[in-house]
């Protein structure tokens, strides 16, 4: 009796052993999995931040052509009015329309 509750024992064992190992080997694969997933975010994560770089550049660059472009025409009004003054199609004490 002594012996078949040994070896009722052994198998019982071996079975959660072979459970283990089967378990460890899917921990091991979805570990693997995530790491590969990891990666290709990292990689998407750097293309991302370059593409905003970009962007966050053309953005600046239209921002300071619209102020300089505003400026102009801050300057030509000005003049325009000063033309219309000095040939005396306004008068300077009206105020422009």
């Amino acid at each position: 009796m002594c012996r078949r509750t040994t070896s009722t024992q052994n198998e019982d064992v071996d079975t959660e052993l072979n459970m283990l190992v089967r378990r460890i080997e899917r921990l091991e694969s979805i570990r693997a999995d995530l790491s590969s997933q990891l990666a290709a975010s990292q990689r998407d994560i750097n293309i991302l931040q370059s593409q905003n770089e970009v962007l966050r550049n053309s953005l600046d660059y239209t921002v300071q052509q619209l102020q300089q472009d505003q400026a102009l025409n801050d300057e030509i009004t000005r003049q325009i009015e000063e033309l219309k003054i000095t040939t005396g199609e306004e008068d300077p004490r009206t105020p422009p329309s």
